[in-house]
């Protein structure tokens, strides 16, 4: 009766994000394992003897908090040192740090998820003044509504960086962005749809801006006399969250994001980050990144980073 007086679309989405009766959460934490029975099966001529083991494996299940959260900061550092060496090479030192930081807010059908990666890296090489080589700051905060696969969802992101970047391969090394200058703001609505852990999606409008002070090159239109320093654009977002564990302790974490404004649908702004973390201990892991980035604002080619870094790491977390 609800849905005739309802215009067809909020309907719905209203029927999607019913929710749905779940059991509560459980984590299971293996406490130990113990030997309970040892049987002899046969025993042949020469006198082997083939038995068999029963293991009993004790766990105890928790409920999961209605508020989790996991803090991971982070140290790598890269150093070279060379003396007589024959075949020639530079002294140099490599350093990273950063933190990786994520919270999830259960309130009743309600769902609260943030995350946020900083990070930042210098290298200093003999001869050559300090140089940047990594600088993020990544936050992203969502809210979705029910219980079902299909979700209604807000989301807004800011990505920006601390320090100044340069262009090292021009004489001179001109200056190209800095602090806030440019950022790039984004808040969609619309529906995610989960249905596994492993991977999320969500499509939705979207309004985008990019905002900068001095290096306007990011967010200025062409096509207007008129020098801009916010480029607001009304459009379509689409986003994809893949994390799969490929074994013991190997995870692989995929985000993709897509951006295109309604005046120019054929555009689609590419932001799509991969890593591939291979846990060596509690307190050491590595990690292969892959970053791939096109916005026709700063360039009209495919921007391209990779990373490989031996870390040190302590994660603080209730999960």
């Amino acid at each position: 009766m609800y849905c005739r007086s309802t215009p067809f679309l909020i309907c719905l989405i209203l029927l999607l994000a019913h929710p749905t009766v779940q059991a509560q959460s459980f984590k299971k934490t293996e406490l130990k394992k113990e030997t309970v029975k040892i049987d002899t099966l046969s025993v042949s001529e020469d006198g082997s003897i083939e038995t068999a083991t029963i293991i009993r494996l004790v766990t105890k299940h928790e409920p999961v908090p209605d508020f989790t959260y996991s803090l991971k900061p982070f140290i790598s550092l890269v150093q070279a040192s060379f003396k007589d060496w024959a075949e020639g090479g530079i002294n140099s030192l490599a350093w990273t740090t950063g933190l990786d930081a994520k919270s999830i807010h259960v309130l009743e059908n309600f769902t609260w998820k943030n995350r946020m990666e900083i990070k930042f890296g210098q290298t200093k090489s003999e001869g050559i003044t300090t140089r940047k080589i990594t600088d993020i700051i990544d936050f992203e905060t969502k809210l979705n509504y029910g219980k079902s696969i299909f979700k209604p969802e807000f989301v807004a992101t800011l990505q920006t960086q601390f320090a100044p970047g340069y262009d090292y391969d021009v004489l001179g090394e001109p200056q190209l962005s800095d602090f806030f200058d440019p950022a790039y703001l984004v808040q969609s609505i619309g529906l995610s749809y989960q249905e596994h852990k492993q991977a999320a999606f969500f499509l939705g409008i979207a309004f985008r801006e990019i905002v900068t002070s001095t290096y306007t090159a990011f967010s200025d239109d062409p096509e207007t006399e008129e020098i801009e320093t916010v480029n607001f654009k009304t459009g379509i977002r689409a986003s994809a969250n893949y994390q799969v564990d490929l074994a013991e302790n190997i995870t692989l974490e995929s985000r993709l994001q897509l951006f295109s404004g309604f005046d120019h649908l054929d555009v689609w702004d590419v932001d799509s980050r991969s890593t591939l973390y291979l846990k060596l201990n509690d307190y050491l892991q590595t990690n292969l990144g892959l970053y791939l980035l096109f916005q026709k604002n700063a360039s009209e080619r495919l921007q391209l980073q990779e990373t490989f870094e031996l870390s040190f790491n302590y994660t603080l977390s209730n999960f």
